[in-house]
């Protein structure tokens, strides 16, 4: 088996084209069941890794596709059962917290895991001595989406058009100039890819607030 990890510190398209593109032949000549992880975006260039794509998990309604309706109701269910599974009892975190922390993630799992990690610090800090009284709240987890926000804030000012252009518009931008950003928006989980039938995007939950702002403020508009 090989696992790739910390993938979203390659920041440079040219190396991650290196790694699974140019070198694709290392992959496939081992001998042995593997599981390889590599940057989604690739999965709409690349046929080779297009069944790979499928895995991914929505919570919310392909815009350009009708779809199972149940299909995203089950996935927010699933992630909320992760959630539950981490911690002792289910009553250290409240109902409305895991619904939050589900509603950020986007449907990203690692990203649901970093939100939990961040509030249950939250919770753990604000609250008093004695952690039999502690619980992680909705206000935890808005906190720790706040805190999360701040790394892929930094770069919406540099990415707005493509940003507001995600958000309105749901779809791979055809404009050539916008082609860098939008990968890059990928890689840094700024922007999220689903394949689930039709392929759209969304932008990360926890920036669409800063997207908006800035859209307005530099009159960027999708179209």
């Amino acid at each position: 088996m090989i696992i790739i990890d910390d993938l979203e510190k390659i920041r440079k398209q040219d190396q991650t084209i290196e790694l699974f593109i140019d070198n694709i032949d290392v992959f496939q000549k081992i001998k042995c069941i593997k599981v390889i992880t590599f940057p989604v975006y690739l999965a709409t260039q690349y046929a080779m890794y297009q069944d790979a794509s499928k895995f991914s998990i929505r919570i919310s309604e392909n815009p350009y596709k009708a779809c199972d309706k149940n299909i995203a109701a089950k996935n927010r269910e699933t992630l909320a059962t992760v959630i539950y599974n981490r911690v002792e009892k289910k009553d250290l975190v409240e109902k409305d917290a895991v619904e939050k922390a589900v509603d950020f993630s986007g449907g990203n799992l690692r990203f649901l895991m970093d939100i939990m990690q961040k509030a249950a610090r939250n919770a753990i800090s604000l609250d008093s001595e004695d952690t039999n009284d502690t619980r992680l709240t909705e206000i935890d987890v808005a906190n720790a989406a706040e805190e999360l926000a701040e790394l892929p804030s930094l770069a919406v000012m540099k990415r707005v058009k493509v940003l507001k252009y995600i958000l309105d518009q749901n779809k791979e931008p055809e404009d050539e100039t916008m082609q860098k950003d939008f990968i890059n928006s990928v890689q840094d989980n700024s922007i999220f890819a689903y394949f689930n039938g039709h392929p759209w995007y969304e932008v990360n939950p926890v920036i669409k607030e800063s997207v908006e702002v800035y859209s307005k403020k530099s009159g960027t508009s999708a179209l």
